[in-house]
């Protein structure tokens, strides 16, 4: 009788033992998956992030690519019009000259 009760003692310490250690083992899990979930809910907010940042970044690149185009166009109109003031002012001045020659 004592052999079966020290048997079923130490099944019973065993089995208590491998219960400590899957209930330590599933906590573990559970912790490891709640980091995870947070790592990744981090990752999609940061990246999220980075997705607006580039966007916003793109639409100031095209703003810039604009005005930077308006620039040069505007420029060039500039110097035509100043290529035509002074064809103007040198057609002023022969004209002025031919006037005082008379």
């Amino acid at each position: 009788q004592s052999m079966k009760e020290l048997y079923t003692s130490e099944k019973a310490e065993l089995i208590g033992g491998l219960q400590t250690q899957i209930d330590d083992k599933a906590c573990a899990i559970q912790n490891l998956m709640s980091e995870r979930n947070l790592l990744q809910s981090n990752h999609a907010t940061k990246f999220s992030t980075l997705e607006n940042v580039i966007q916003q970044s793109k639409e100031d690149t095209r703003a810039i690519e604009t005005s930077y185009q308006t620039s040069l166009e505007t420029s060039c109109q500039l110097q035509q019009e100043l290529h035509n003031l002074r064809a103007s002012h040198e057609l002023a001045q022969a004209e002025l000259k031919a006037a005082n020659y008379l």
